[in-house]
């Protein structure tokens, strides 16, 4: 049996961990809307790999910033926000492939919370192939 005082400290760390993640999330979306109302440089249309564009442009090409995005995803998906916890989801394993063994843990960590999004949303055939 696990302590209550341990189950209180388990819950008020959760939280903290749940407000950080939301913080750090509002912080991203200010900045990467605020870089797109500014003129665009790059030779490159706007609307180009938009998806994950922010975490590009400020250096998240590396295993921690996918793991970081991985667990964005799990906050967000356990709050029903399916769509956001994807396109996380697909970013962090993009990472991961990029720069970790295809057989590595962590790929097949975000290989199963991409599996595990699409069985909650009903989508089997999509997320059998991943499991």
């Amino acid at each position: 049996m696990i302590h209550p005082q341990r189950l209180a400290d388990f819950d008020k760390h959760r939280r903290i961990i749940g407000q950080f993640i939301d913080e750090i999330m509002n912080l991203l979306l200010k900045r990467h809307v605020a870089s797109l109302a500014r003129p665009h440089i790059s030779s490159q249309p706007r609307c180009a790999g938009a998806k994950g564009n922010a975490f590009n442009q400020w250096g998240f090409e590396f295993p921690e910033g996918a793991h970081l995005l991985n667990l964005a995803g799990l906050y967000l998906q356990a709050r029903g926000r399916y769509t956001d916890a994807k396109s996380l989801y697909e970013r962090a394993l993009a990472i991961r492939e990029k720069t970790l063994d295809p057989q590595h843990p962590d790929v097949a960590q975000t290989l199963h919370n991409l599996a595990s999004l699409y069985r909650v949303q009903g989508q089997y055939d999509t997320a059998e192939p991943l499991f």
